[in-house]
């Protein structure tokens, strides 16, 4: 009697679980049967040398009966899919379907198909069964491998394939939870789009991509999340990416969709691939008031299905819990700022000051040591102030006469310009900055430097304005 051919299908992870099958089939078969399991050599894999996928299309080609290790719903099985479908190709003769469902569910492909719950005993014993009696296990196969083969010797058989499937079966998923942190889409396109976009003249490709993108650009996976995003309650099955993107335009229809434009960007240059930039595009929520940065994170191309996909994240990038403060900061080489000890302060005329601010459209100066390490920051309302009481009080003679020396003479404006800061780590964020900023009252400017300290020098200024803003 010829040997039928076994092929049996499952991921790389799953070795464990296949090699378990091959060796109790092996032995308890007596090798009656011909087993093909492509990550072990021993059991008749790929051979050195050879061409892998001739070699493993022609095995699918011949195999009579196909086990499939199905372990998790969401792990890809496409490729797994692919050597199911070689396999039951019909030119290629009758080839049966097992499936193995390892956890708690299988694979909707083949719901009319015999599964075998490996850990249900019972599914054991009858797959153990039809593997030794059924004459139609193996479609080349006119009788069974056992005619005569006792009840009790194969439920100690199917006992022993049980409990070796057993030890290499991974934690069952059921308890498992999973889910994006961030809203999530994933966009698929068609190779021979692909290829339009790579044939096309470099300068032209990113126009190219945009059309092939706005025209062939479907949504086959996203979260709950990224539906809210745009105004809706879920998104259509197969969605095309540009419902999305009038989706937005309905809502916004004076502002310039940058994101979609990024995304496009950032596509082509995956296709090529390359490191995309991240622009600041941000997408503003619909019926929201957050906003989300484009990133292209993940690009898969399916070969067999002639597809390629590519997963797009939207991050809030602009969230005041993460933005750092020396990234909005004016920087000391950029701040308006004198030196102590470069210049007196009887040498620093106030209507001067006045009149640099008003030049450089500016409401404050900073006043560090010849250090740079933070003294004051004096704003020109605070000058203003001043002048006018001492002209009012009579005290000024002459205003272009008086100097920062008169000011920080007196202790009202001294202590209010030592006041009105505070200092923070170049750390922190702008959330950060805020709480310490509303904890001293009437601050209105942080200093930042290395840790936070006065003795180091200050690497810049953070005003209530940008706080505001942010």
């Amino acid at each position: 009697m010829p040997k039928p051919l076994l092929f049996i299908s499952h991921k790389h992870a799953d070795k464990e679980i296949a090699t378990a099958i091959s060796k109790f089939i092996t032995q308890k078969t007596m090798g009656k049967v011909a087993i093909h399991q492509s990550s072990a050599y021993a059991l008749d894999g790929p051979r050195l040398g050879a061409n892998i996928n001739a070699e493993l299309n022609q095995k699918l080609w011949d195999c009579d009966t196909l086990l499939l290790i199905y372990t998790n719903v969401d792990n890809d099985w496409s490729y797994c899919m692919y050597e199911c479908g070689v396999a039951t190709n019909p030119k290629s003769g009758e080839t049966r379907i097992i499936v193995f469902q390892c956890g708690k569910d299988g694979p909707d492909l083949y719901k009319d198909k015999l599964r075998v719950n490996v850990r249900q005993q019972e599914d054991i014993n009858k797959f153990t069964r039809q593997l030794m009696t059924d004459p139609g296990f193996f479609p080349s196969l006119t009788e069974p491998l056992f005619a005569d083969i006792d009840k009790e010797t194969i439920e100690t058989y199917a006992k022993d394939l049980f409990l070796g499937i057993g030890k290499t079966l991974p934690e069952p998923v059921d308890n498992i939870e999973e889910w994006t942190a961030w809203p999530f889409l994933r966009i698929q396109l068609p190779q021979s789009e692909i290829l339009k976009i790579n044939n096309t003249p470099v300068t032209d490709q990113l126009k190219t991509a945009t059309e092939v993108i706005r025209n062939s650009g479907i949504v086959i996976k996203s979260d709950s999340r990224i539906s809210q995003v745009f105004g809706q309650t879920s998104l259509r099955e197969n969605a095309k990416f540009i419902e999305l993107l009038d989706k937005w335009k309905e809502k916004y229809p004076d502002d310039d969709a940058l994101w979609f434009a990024s995304c496009c960007e950032q596509i082509l240059t995956g296709i090529k691939r390359g490191f995309p930039v991240i622009k600041n595009a941000p997408l503003k929520e619909v019926d929201g008031s957050r906003e989300f940065t484009p990133v292209l994170s993940r690009i898969k191309y399916i070969a067999f299905a002639g597809e390629t996909q590519f997963d797009i994240y939207f991050y809030d990038l602009n969230d005041p819990r993460a933005v750092s403060v020396t990234s909005k900061m004016v920087k000391l080489e950029t701040m308006f700022a004198k030196r102590i000890g470069q210049v007196t302060t009887t040498s620093i005329m106030l209507t001067d000051l006045i009149g640099q601010l008003d030049k450089l459209q500016l409401n404050r100066i900073a006043f560090l040591t010849d250090e740079q390490k933070p003294l004051y920051v004096i704003h020109k309302s605070m000058i203003s102030e001043f002048i006018l009481v001492k002209v009012m009080g009579g005290q000024a003679a002459d205003v272009a006469t008086l100097t920062l020396q008169d000011l920080l003479n007196s202790d009202k404006y001294k202590n209010l310009f030592e006041s009105t800061y505070v200092l923070i780590s170049a750390r922190a964020t702008m959330a950060e900055a805020k709480n310490a900023m509303n904890a001293r009252p009437g601050c209105m400017d942080i200093f930042i430097t290395a840790n936070g300290n006065k003795d180091e020098p200050v690497k810049g200024l953070l005003t209530n304005n940008e706080i505001t803003k942010s």
